[in-house]
């Protein structure tokens, strides 16, 4: 890193914006330029962006707004508040180690300081990514920066007015703004919550190396237009599918702009001014599927795919040509969760070492119901702290298995065993729950109500009818999974809403006139056992997807050993092992927050980003949406166990184990749908129609009910093109080209 190395610079001569002048600096030269500018008032300052433009005016003739920024070579935010000294806010930037020159402004004064902070990046980032960066720098500097800073095409002036050049402070860092991930930890947005408006999130669809490859390989113009095409086929055919494809990035625009140079027709200005009308008006339909059957259509191969599909499905194994399947011979079975040995860590692992080798039960079963009956145990009394969030070591835990078959029932027995002397075994057990309003009740706070204490002088007193429960700790342990589940569907039950709010350890309360009850900071645990066939059959799309099973830890279990007359662990083993864990209990009762290690928390970073925070796709997804929380407390968890203040290796290593093993066990159990009835119909017509594939009215006249309006079936059709399902062509007719949708093979 060094303050010579160059970046896009955008000079504005005023605030009008009229021209633009484009130039490559160093953050040493933007200083001198700063410094050296004079002018005898504010208003005949020049304006600086760290951005490019392209040559789209507004309506006022402005070349300065949001949809004709390309893409940022940086961010510049602003101070007003005249409170605030440069100094203090060079002195954070600099203790976070990111690089930045910070001027003040013509409007600056001793006692009353302005400034800006300039941050150039490793790299040009896309529009979209403006506000993030900007929301680090307000975190890092305590949410002081004024709220124009969060405008995309917000530039400022630069220089003095008063014969006195500005004051600059060069922070020499160790990283430029956009490779400090940890400032999203204390990352603060706009105050009125408005961040990426028309923004929005588009995740790229295709890798940028396919998408550089399939338009080396798309003529220009394409075969398959007619010879009167138009601005509106180039548009409609490959403008909004690219975009869609990179979700408009950098690289995406080059490679996107190389192509439409190839045409005689290419206009620079148009090619940019559409690129960023699509910003504010994202394409929702175009796919990167339609320029896959450009390019087959183009080069007369109609299985072609780019290289790293290719490579994908060369990886699929394919039997022999001749292999003809016998009767008897079974179809492959999908990889069994494994539980790593790391997951077996202290306590945890030696409650499993006892009683594994005497029990039936698998070993993942014991270690999770362990897990959580020890995290209900401490309570509140022990958290870990994400910005103003605490987590506490409550866990939902899911054990699914065939009935009977699996020891669910019986591992959980081994477990409750080594809890039995504990008041909490006694009274912070509970099962058979099928209402939210029957759940708060389990753990609700005194109830008062104005009593008349005197009928001739009326006097009124509020007076406790109900005294509540004191222990606010509950482990609900239901067996039967399915009972509950079928509750939910009835459309007045509230227990999926309530059961979500415990999990997140808020207060529990229903607004509901019959319903008086409410419970102030639960601690919620559940251990829940469910059959195979059940889940399947009663956990439906809407528990799926809406947030109540991404709070369950998700355990495939089967039996593990044949004991034909049972196990046999003496009693004395159970009872020294109890002891260890009532000792431990005991240690954590005032334990607080706890942090981590220097060594876990370089860890963290590395996990958070190469492995939690990657996006699951389809309703996997959605079942492990919360995966770095539940990584949280399963990590806090084993720290509590080791009777430590401090999450170290060997807590997240062994939290992390977990983790792997619920997803996939997840993975297993859900990897194949969809979540979307509608979406799962739909291909099902599409694989049924093989290689001829349906049109949007074909779909419609195929499915059971016709009452489903146009909105959703493009909804579900992107939905499963994006997850690489289907696809889409256009197949010439007598009249206009018609999108024919496809499954994937």
């Amino acid at each position: 890193m060094t303050a010579t190395q160059s970046f896009a610079v955008t000079i504005f001569p005023s605030k009008l914006a009229k021209t633009q002048e484009r130039r490559q600096m160093a953050l040493v030269q933007l200083a001198d330029l700063i410094r050296d500018t004079r002018a005898p008032n504010k208003d005949d300052l020049p304006w600086l962006k760290l951005a490019r433009f392209g040559t789209l005016m507004s309506d006022k003739g402005c070349l300065r707004h949001d949809n004709n920024v390309i893409a940022l070579s940086g961010v510049v935010v602003d101070y007003d508040g005249e409170k605030c000294a440069i100094e203090d806010a060079a002195e954070r930037l600099d203790k976070a180690g990111v690089e930045a020159l910070l001027y003040t402004t013509a409007s600056h004064t001793e006692t009353a300081p302005r400034w800006r902070v300039v941050c150039r990046f490793s790299t040009e980032l896309t529009p979209r990514d403006h506000y993030a960066m900007v929301a680090r720098l307000n975190g890092l500097l305590n949410g002081i920066l004024a709220e124009e800073s969060f405008t995309l095409s917000q530039a400022y002036y630069f220089g003095s007015t008063n014969g006195h050049p500005p004051q600059t402070i060069h922070v020499h860092g160790t990283q430029y703004l956009d490779q400090a991930d940890v400032l999203d930890e204390v990352a603060i947005g706009k105050a009125n919550g408005n961040g990426a408006d028309h923004r929005a999130n588009i995740k790229p669809e295709a890798s940028i190396e396919d998408i550089r490859e399939a338009l080396e390989l798309l003529p220009n113009p394409v075969p398959s237009w007619p010879p009167n095409a138009n601005w509106t086929h180039w548009n409609n055919t490959v403008a909004m599918p690219i975009w869609r494809a990179c979700g408009g990035s950098t690289d995406g625009f080059v490679a996107f702009e190389k192509w439409s140079a190839k045409s005689p027709k290419y206009q620079a200005s148009v090619t940019h001014e559409r690129w960023a009308h699509f910003f504010k008006s994202p394409p929702n339909k175009a796919t990167f599927g339609g320029i896959i059957h450009l390019v087959r259509d183009a080069i007369g191969d109609p299985k072609w795919l780019p290289s790293s599909r290719r490579r994908h499905i060369e990886l699929q194994p394919t039997p022999p040509a001749d292999h003809t399947p016998r009767a008897t011979e079974q179809p492959l079975e999908k990889p069994w969760p494994v539980l790593n040995d790391a997951a077996l860590h202290g306590l945890a692992g030696d409650v499993v070492a006892l009683i594994l080798p005497q029990t039936e039960s698998d070993k993942a079963a014991i270690l999770l119901q362990f897990l959580a009956a020890f995290g209900s145990n401490i309570g509140h009394n022990a958290y870990f702290r994400i910005e103003a969030t605490r987590h506490y070591p409550n866990l939902f835990v899911c054990l699914v298995g065939a009935s009977a078959k699996a020891r669910k029932g019986t591992s959980w027995r081994r477990v409750r065993q080594l809890f039995e002397t504990r008041e909490w075994s006694k009274n912070c057990i509970a099962g058979g729950t099928s209402t939210g309003e029957g759940l708060i009740y389990r753990v609700r706070d005194p109830v008062r109500e104005l009593k008349t204490i005197n009928k001739k002088t009326g006097e009124q007193k509020m007076m406790i009818v109900d005294h509540g429960v004191d222990d606010k700790r509950l482990l609900v342990v239901e067996e039967e999974l399915a009972r509950p589940l079928r509750a939910m569907r009835r459309s007045e039950n509230t227990l999926s809403s309530v059961w979500r709010a415990a999990w997140d350890g808020s207060d529990l309360e229903l607004m509901t006139k019959n319903s008086p009850y409410r419970a102030t900071a639960p601690h919620i645990s559940v251990v829940a056992h469910i059959t195979d066939d059940e889940i399947a059959a009663e956990m439906d799309d809407l528990s799926l997807a809406n947030g109540y099973a991404n709070r369950f830890l998700f355990g495939l279990i089967r039996r593990s050993k044949l004991l034909p007359h049972g196990g046999n662990i003496k009693e004395d083993a159970i009872a020294e092992i109890a002891d260890k864990v009532e000792q431990v209990i005991r240690a954590n009762l005032t334990r607080g927050r706890v942090k981590w290690d220097a060594v876990a928390y370089r860890m963290w970073e590395r996990e958070y980003r190469d492995n939690l925070s990657i996006e699951r796709q389809k309703l996997l997804g959605s079942i492990t949406h919360r995966a770095e929380a539940q990584t949280i407390r399963l990590a806090l968890i084993y720290a509590l166990l080791d009777q430590s203040a401090l999450i170290g290796e060997a807590h997240l290593k062994a939290a992390l184990a977990v983790w792997n093993f619920c997803e996939a066990s997840a993975r297993y159990i859900f990897g194949n749908k969809i979540g979307d009835p509608l979406a799962d119909s739909i291909l099902t017509i599409l694989r049924a129609a093989g290689e001829t594939g349906k049109s949007r009215t074909d779909i419609w006249q195929s499915l059971p009910s016709h009452n489903i309006p146009g909105s959703r079936i493009d909804a579900a059709l992107t939905k499963l093109d994006k997850l690489g399902l289907v696809t889409s062509t256009l197949v010439k007719t007598t009249r206009r080209p018609a999108t024919v949708w496809l499954a994937v093979a």
